[in-house]
């Protein structure tokens, strides 16, 4: 863990992460078109989190098995996310 945390900046990502849920959290005030719930939130950030910590894996670790397993997490929450939004 203390390897991947010296290329991940993981307060970063949790930082960025909840940025961008306040997106939908001003649009859920805004109008009553966007109805999320604690859950989505929650999830919508686990997914966040783990994309943007595997793409910067992928970006500053020298070793291509680094970089192949942060490309699978990556393609996973991708695939997760089409799945959840249908």
């Amino acid at each position: 863990m203390n390897e991947i945390t010296q290329y991940v900046d993981l307060k970063r990502m949790a930082f960025l992460s909840a940025a961008v849920l306040c997106i939908p959290l001003v649009a859920m005030l805004a109008t009553e078109q966007v109805r999320w719930h604690i859950v989505d939130f929650i999830v919508a950030f686990a997914l966040f989190f783990l994309a943007g910590s595997s793409i910067q894996l992928t970006i500053k670790h020298p070793k291509p098995l680094y970089k192949f397993s942060a490309a699978l997490v990556f393609m996973t929450v991708a695939i997760l996310w089409v799945i959840l939004a249908a």
